[in-house]
């Protein structure tokens, strides 16, 4: 009961994010001459909340694997009970999906290829700057 009312919560919290007014110009926290602080942002645009992309774009079953697994492999090497080498491999930070998709499907036979000897992790930040526009325009191109 409180797990739905919980949930319930968050749907109706999330809402307002779902409508096209949310990624408006009118929402756009403007940053001028009279500002002292941040003089060199030239805007502020909201990002939507993790909890809202979790609940509208939810994990599918072969992703939740392979975080499962590979969470499960790099906690065997820290607990000692696996002798293989972690390696954390991946581009500074994704600008399209494209690309991220190719260096993925690259890394993937490597991945196979060395797993006798390396636990072989990809990771991807999109929390910079320049890359925030990447992040809400994929959920604004899965949300329309």
């Amino acid at each position: 009961q409180v797990e739905r009312e919980a949930k319930r919560a968050r749907v109706s919290s999330c809402s307002s994010y779902h409508s096209p007014s949310f990624f408006s110009s009118s929402l756009i926290l403007p940053v001028g001459p009279e500002s002292t602080e941040d003089t060199r942002i030239g805007d502020v645009r909201p990002l939507i909340p993790p909890a809202c992309l979790t609940e509208d774009i939810p994990l599918s079953d072969k992703a939740r694997q392979t975080v499962l697994s590979a969470r499960s492999a790099v906690q065997n090497v820290l607990d000692g009970t696996d002798d293989r080498l972690v390696v954390i491999v991946g581009p500074c930070s994704i600008h399209d999906i494209k690309s991220a998709k190719d260096y993925a499907t690259r890394l993937s036979p490597l991945i196979s290829k060395y797993s006798k000897d390396l636990v072989i992790i990809m990771r991807v930040y999109f929390e910079k700057p320049r890359i925030s526009d990447l992040v809400r325009d994929t959920f604004r191109l899965m949300s329309s």
